[in-house]
């Protein structure tokens, strides 16, 4: 798989050492045991679960607003924008994705499409 900007994306995630669970997003506190959390890095290659496509989207959005499910190594699952909503006509359920984060939000980015998208980190 080609990259934006030729790294493999990572992503900021939550590693509880009491229970062993992880989150995305990042949390200070554990939601199974209360335990302290460690920040770590994921990996944010996965498969897409699921996508739906909003033609009236909250307001702020513009549509068609394509989201997804992804799910990552480790079996966490993110929730994000797909990032070429054109493509919503072809998604397949279980097409290789990768995650990427900007200012809060997670984007699924297509196996497919990865070389002629912008990195958004």
């Amino acid at each position: 798989m080609i990259f934006p900007g030729g790294a493999p994306p990572r992503l900021e995630g939550s590693f509880c050492g009491k229970c062993r669970k992880q989150f995305v997003p990042v949390r200070m506190h554990c939601s199974k045991c209360r335990g302290r959390t460690d920040l770590v890095y994921l990996d944010g290659c996965g498969k897409l679960i699921t996508f739906t496509t909003l033609y009236v989207p909250p307001e702020g959005f513009m549509p068609p607003l394509v989201m997804g499910i992804c799910e990552i190594k480790g079996g966490l699952r993110v929730f994000g924008e797909i990032h070429d909503y054109r493509l919503k006509d072809s998604l397949e359920i279980g097409e290789a994705v990768f995650v990427t984060e900007k200012d809060g939000k997670y984007f699924l980015h297509l196996e497919r499409g990865a070389a002629a998208q912008p990195a958004t980190s």
